[in-house]
């Protein structure tokens, strides 16, 4: 493990397994924390998704890969949450060649060394659904997920069969919580996303220019919350994202918003040409990404109103680190992200910067 004191803030290294990146520009957050672990959806050899954990050493692990599903062309793995106790919560996609690209989609807990399958069979399905991704857990325990499609690209139907479903799991008795994606659970809230063309729920692979509504779950109530993208969730509600689907085609560009307990927006970061807020707490500290016009990340914090890039708060006086995406906040007010250390991509945690 290395780690550099600096003050009482300390900047620990966590470095990645050989040929694993972390890209610092994701389609949502790639890493989550809990008080002991740390973990990140890495791609390796430019191409592979797997799931990496570090310890509270430093010390990392691949998580285990689940069964391959005959005639799979590829499959892929994606960080969620963590659970209460530590177990982490896992996405696996499968995907397969058929008249188009097909994807199915089989959700995991990580116990220790061994992967538990999550069970949403007793969920509603739509059309054609191809299995469920987790989004996390409220409060009590109830997991939230969202019943997707298996089309993995299909440039021509609009029809919104292929819109996903979000989902409210508690023990065998799933409820239907309306169309969209939840991304992220905190508290009793969860946060997502759905995307429209001509007024009609899509799913987001759907190759044509969507409207997207960033979307706001409190236990079963789902609130439309404006144009854009919900990607995290605090306790009392506030949610934040982007203004656009990050990655998306037909060169949309995001920009970090912050959608308040009250429903009002916040653009934050205006003078960056794209940015994307990845994080918020309980307390209202907002993090994410932006990019300069010379496409250069940079992790930034925002709160209530003031922003602070990480390189000019911990990065001038952290020898050799730079810093381009904060990814998530850990319990104790920590801070967790990608950068680069004397050049090589390695992911961090930074303590004593923040409260708890």
């Amino acid at each position: 493990m290395l780690a550099a004191l600096i003050g009482a803030v300390l900047v620990r290294a966590l470095l990645l397994p050989p040929h694993a990146t972390i890209d610092p520009f994701g389609a949502r957050a790639l890493m989550v924390a809990d008080r002991a672990q740390v973990a990140a959806t890495v791609t390796v050899g430019a191409i592979a998704q797997r799931v990496v954990a570090w310890d509270a050493r430093g010390d990392w692990r691949y998580a285990p890969e689940p069964p391959s599903e005959r005639g799979a062309l590829s499959t892929a793995q994606s960080v969620a949450a963590f659970e209460s106790g530590g177990t982490l919560l896992i996405n696996a996609k499968a995907v397969f060649d058929g008249a188009m690209l097909e994807a199915t989609y089989r959700p995991q807990r990580l116990r220790g060394n061994v992967l538990q399958p999550l069970d949403f069979s007793s969920c509603p399905d739509p059309t054609r659904s191809a299995g469920a991704l987790i989004a996390g857990r409220y409060a009590d325990g109830d997991a939230v997920a969202t019943m997707a499609s298996p089309a993995v690209v299909d440039v021509t139907d609009v029809s919104g069969q292929l819109a996903p479903m979000a989902v409210r799991l508690r023990g065998v008795q799933c409820a239907d919580l309306g169309a969209g994606y939840a991304l992220a659970t905190a508290g009793t809230y969860a946060a997502g996303y759905i995307g429209y063309v001509d007024g009609v729920p899509q799913a987001s692979d759907v190759a044509v220019r969507q409207r997207y509504v960033a979307l706001r779950w409190h236990g079963d109530q789902r609130q439309k919350l404006g144009p854009g993208v919900a990607l995290a969730v605090a306790p009392n509600g506030t949610v934040v994202g982007a203004s656009s689907l990050p990655n998306a085609a037909f060169g949309s560009t995001p920009h970090a918003r912050v959608w308040q307990p009250d429903g009002s927006t916040v653009d934050i970061l205006p003078r960056y040409p794209l940015s994307v807020a990845y994080a918020v707490d309980r307390g209202g500290s907002v993090a994410g990404m932006c990019e300069d016009a010379q496409h250069r990340h940079y992790a930034f914090l925002w709160t209530h109103g003031h922003t602070e890039i990480l390189d000019d708060v911990v990065g001038r006086k952290a020898a050799g680190w730079r810093f381009e995406a904060i990814y998530a906040f850990t319990p104790d007010g920590g801070l967790i992200g990608i950068g680069t250390f004397h050049g090589v991509a390695t992911a961090f945690e930074i303590r004593g910067l923040l409260s708890p």
